[in-house]
């Protein structure tokens, strides 16, 4: 039997968690950010003749007929969540619009406080002090692990699914993500469970064997800390650090705070003044109305 994953960076990794874990199914993934116009229908061909889909909420109208609601409407199919989780790494933004992302030195990953802090013209040393509890809870970074949890309940119900199980099995699992969008095999292996679950196929997979066994290529890119003042605060044990790590292609570099911020103060004085802009509401918020203590 056949089963293809579609969705974002994430798929590649679902599909090989359900690779293994199936023995008699072909696994194989569709990473939409990929596709090409001319693309759409020979992707579209591929999810019509397999015997099973799982899909993450695919929303964009460029998609057309690969679109979330559009493949619903003709065919049974497990809708599982695209992490994206600032809860623990709430500092997290990119900077420029889709296709202009200004690069960072841990890859496409910036620092609201590090761009703001250039924008108002204060020095690395300044920047690195601001990086404290004060500054966490005045920028709303200490209240967002609940308001990321509601948002991926709410992004369950526009598909009529119940993720509830997902989220319980999530939460006991502390900070799961390498950045915002890069969660870790254990986290992956929960959302296979899930997808599993809602096909009806009934699977004994451990988060705990999966990342034994398997390798976890979405470590291969950035790792963002986990600050310590959000890892105490949210009970996530002895994560917390201040050190910033870029992906392969730069050779795992491992970055101090005041490293990081150098460098990218040395990007934005660079850049095009015009693309120093957070791409989020939340971090444009910040940087244009929300005062540093």
């Amino acid at each position: 039997m056949s089963i293809v994953v579609v969705g974002n960076c994430q798929v590649p990794t679902l599909a090989k968690i359900f690779s293994w874990i199936l023995e008699d199914h072909d696994a194989t993934c569709i990473p939409v950010h990929t596709l090409k116009s001319n693309g759409l229908a020979d992707a579209l061909d591929r999810v019509n003749a397999a015997d099973l889909v799982v899909t993450q909420p695919i929303q964009a109208d460029h998609f057309g007929p690969m679109k979330t609601q559009e493949i619903i409407q003709h065919r049974s199919v497990a809708v599982v969540p695209n992490l994206f989780f600032e809860g623990h790494l709430p500092d997290c933004c990119y900077v420029g619009g889709m296709g202009q992302r200004l690069r960072s030195p841990a890859g496409e990953y910036h620092s609201i406080i590090a761009l703001k802090s250039f924008i108002e013209g204060r020095s690395v040393e300044e920047t690195a002090s601001l990086f404290n509890k004060t500054t966490f809870a005045d920028f709303g970074y200490l209240d967002l692990v609940d308001k990321s949890w509601s948002e991926l309940e709410g992004r369950a119900k526009v598909y009529d699914r119940d993720w509830s199980v997902l989220i319980a099995e999530l939460q006991t699992l502390g900070c799961f993500s390498y950045t915002v969008n890069h969660p870790n095999l254990s986290a992956l292996t929960v959302v296979a469970r899930e997808a599993l679950r809602q096909l009806g196929l009934h699977v004994n997979l451990s988060p705990q064997v999966a990342q034994r066994y398997l390798v976890d290529e979405l470590a291969s890119g950035a790792i963002l800390p986990v600050f310590p003042e959000i890892a105490e605060h949210h009970c996530l044990g002895d994560v917390g650090s201040t050190e910033y790590r870029a992906g392969k292609q730069r050779g795992f570099r491992i970055m101090s705070l005041s490293e990081m911020i150098q460098e990218s103060f040395r990007i934005y004085a660079n850049a095009d003044k015009g693309l120093l802009h957070p791409s989020t509401a939340r971090a444009r918020h910040i940087v244009s109305s929300v005062s540093f203590p």
